[in-house]
């Protein structure tokens, strides 16, 4: 009898294990997803900082180019 309540209290201590680790796995799967979505914001603004740093460039150069060309002129 002793033998059957010392297993089952090794059991019993196994599933707690059991229920802690996958209670951690639930936290890192929320913790990746948020890191996740916080990539996918982080990418659409660096994008858009790019593309607009880009147009404000060729918008600068194309000035520059006209007024060197009418000067030539």
């Amino acid at each position: 009898m002793q033998d059957i309540e010392t297993e089952t209290q090794k059991l019993w201590d196994t599933l707690e294990e059991y229920n802690k680790e996958f209670a951690e796995v639930k936290n890192q799967e929320t913790t990746i997803k948020a890191l996740k979505e916080t990539i996918n914001v982080s990418e659409q603004t660096l994008s858009s900082k790019t593309e607009s740093l880009a147009l404000g460039k060729e918008q600068t150069l194309q000035n520059y180019f006209t007024k060197k060309d009418r000067k030539l002129q």
